[in-house]
């Protein structure tokens, strides 16, 4: 036989045909090669490793299905009930925390079940890492603090009213108002400084002083420079507008005065100013007369006109004079009309009424639809004017001679009115101040024969006819005149509550 040859067999021996194989499998092919393709050429083959071959993910046997059961790395969703290796107390890692560490680590920090064993009860740092129990408090009672009480003591429960806030330490805690009065706490009240006041007209000295005080311990004390109107403002600074105000929102300001030697006018005034500083308007308040033994208040409301982003609360003395002292205390800046005096941060109450009395007793109601107050009740008491009595027309005693207003209604009463021989006809025994007018003339019928008396309206006397002695006058009328600004007399008794 030839290498490579083909044989035949013919029934009974071989027969070579004479093809020839011309391509061998190559040579060489270590362990574990696979015979592979090199290229489209017929026969053209080589031996490579098996890591060498790319099979697709369809050619590999459930390849896909059983990968599509894995839970991905990125936010896992696992179900049954998976594992995972349990941290030590106290770590603080990235690391997934078990079931196991969780009841050790709330073991190792077991304090509120420990310690706190009633309802209501607090759990407080008595030293590092060390804790005690605070028991429920009484009712209304609030948590206060004592830094040299010892362990759980250095918190307690206290009674409030049993030591309220001073009106000095309340200022300390209270810088700027959040809630009812606008200014801030020292302008209030005066404790510490003139911090936030400016005396721009007749003012030779502002101080913080204890001479005389309504609220805490000191009161804001301003000499004048001459005789003039002496004012002062209320700022951070000349022409600095630090009030917030907003246009249509209605505001008060109160401050108490007291004079040091001489009673003068005491006159409030708003400046409605807009956000570059320029006046729009000016509400204006009535002039009240300051006392030296009280304190007397003066009191404005006033709408902010459009435009409004600051206002400027001003106080004035009216024609003060050189070296004169006057006290202010008790300053207050707020949303709402008339309303009780409060330190910042503290709700205003009474808004919508004030009471006034300087004049008798007048209670005053805000009038929303024309923003103005409402005067609902006034009443001056009994004054006694008998020193009133006018002696020139004749008359020579008299007896509780006695004026009175309630609201719009006027009352006159004298006791044993005598007339000396200056002659008959009509004379006046007593002049009415203002305030006490009727609206027009009227005319009483008294109690003796052929008499009567009559007020003119035009000057404002009392006249009797004909009689020399009465032994009782009872006169009554209406008026609709302003409230006096000032009582004639003196009181007798008090003023009905």
């Amino acid at each position: 036989m030839t290498t490579r040859s083909m044989y035949v067999f013919n029934g009974s021996t071989w027969d070579e045909v004479g093809y020839t194989i011309a391509h061998d499998v190559p040579a060489g092919g270590a362990t574990g090669t696979v015979l592979s393709k090199s290229s489209a050429t017929d026969y053209d083959a080589a031996w490579v490793a098996q890591s060498a071959l790319t099979v697709a993910q369809s050619q590999v046997t459930n390849l896909t299905t059983d990968l599509s059961a894995k839970a991905p790395l990125a936010s896992p969703t696992f179900t049954g009930v998976p594992a995972a290796p349990t941290a030590a107390v106290d770590t603080s890692t990235t690391q997934i925390a078990t079931t196991a560490f969780t009841v050790a680590q709330i073991a190792d920090d077991a304090v509120l079940k420990t310690v706190a064993d009633a309802a209501g009860d607090l759990v407080v740092g008595s030293a590092a890492d060390t804790f005690g129990r605070l028991a429920l408090g009484t009712d209304n009672h609030v948590l206060t603090v004592d830094t040299a009480g010892s362990g759980v003591a250095k918190v307690g429960w206290e009674d409030p009213t049993a030591n309220p806030l001073t009106t000095a330490a309340m200022a300390l805690k209270v810088n700027t108002a959040t809630v009812g009065n606008l200014l801030t706490a020292n302008q209030a009240s005066i404790e510490t400084d003139t911090t936030g006041f400016v005396g721009f007209q007749n003012v030779a000295s502002m101080s913080a002083s204890t001479d005389a005080a309504l609220y805490g311990s000191k009161s804001l004390a301003v000499t004048s420079t001459g005789s003039d109107d002496t004012k002062i403002q209320l700022s951070s600074g000349l022409y600095t507008y630090d009030v917030p105000a907003t246009a249509g929102q209605t505001y008060t300001f109160s401050v108490y005065v007291k004079s040091a030697a001489t009673p003068r006018s005491a006159l409030a005034v708003i400046v409605w100013r807009d956000a570059g500083g320029s006046g729009i308007s000016t509400t204006t308040g009535t002039a009240v007369t300051t006392t030296t033994s009280g304190w007397t208040r003066v009191l404005l409301t006033g709408v902010a006109p459009a435009g409004t982003v600051h206002a400027q609360p001003v106080i004035a003395i009216v024609s003060s004079v050189a070296n004169e002292v006057h006290y202010f205390d008790g300053f207050g800046f707020w949303e709402g009309a008339g309303g009780q005096w409060a330190l910042p941060g503290t709700p205003i109450t009474n808004l919508g009424f004030y009471t006034d009395e300087s004049v008798g007793r007048r209670l005053f109601q805000w009038d929303a639809n024309n923003s103005r107050w409402q005067m609902t009740y006034g009443e001056t008491g009994i004054r006694d004017v008998a020193s009133s009595l006018e002696t020139g027309e004749g008359y020579t005693t008299v007896t509780n001679l006695e004026l009175r207003r309630i609201g719009n209604t006027v009352q006159l009463q004298a006791v044993t009115l005598a007339r000396g021989s200056t002659g008959s006809g009509d004379k006046y025994f007593y002049a009415l101040p203002t305030g006490f007018w009727p609206d027009q003339t009227v005319y009483f019928r008294t109690g003796i024969s052929d008499c009567f008396a009559y007020v003119l309206v035009s000057d404002g006397k009392v006249y009797i006819r004909t009689a020399s002695t009465s032994d009782g006058l009872t006169l009554s009328w209406m008026t609709t005149t302003a409230w006096p600004t000032t009582l004639p007399g003196s009181a007798v008794g008090s003023i009905p509550a």
